[in-house]
């Protein structure tokens, strides 16, 4: 079974499991951080407004992808 478009286009360029939990924890730091950042005045509202929804949308389709990829088996990714 081919994973839908969806999941190979989050996916896209990813070898493995293990490279993408590292891209999921990476939006999760990211989140935690641009919030203290914005608190701060080190981003403006603006940008930061931007890039929390922006790391948020990543952080849930990548894992959606994961979640899709450990139901169907990630050998279908080849």
């Amino acid at each position: 079974m081919r994973p839908p478009f969806w999941v190979r286009f989050v996916l896209f360029g990813v070898p493995d499991r293990a490279a993408v939990m590292g891209f999921y924890w990476l939006f999760v730091i990211a989140l935690v951080l641009l919030v203290p950042a914005m608190k701060l005045d080190w981003l403006p509202w603006s940008k930061g407004t931007f890039a929390l929804c922006w790391f948020a949308f990543s952080l849930l389709t990548t894992n959606a992808a994961i979640r899709w990829l450990d139901r169907h088996g990630w050998e279908a990714r080849a």
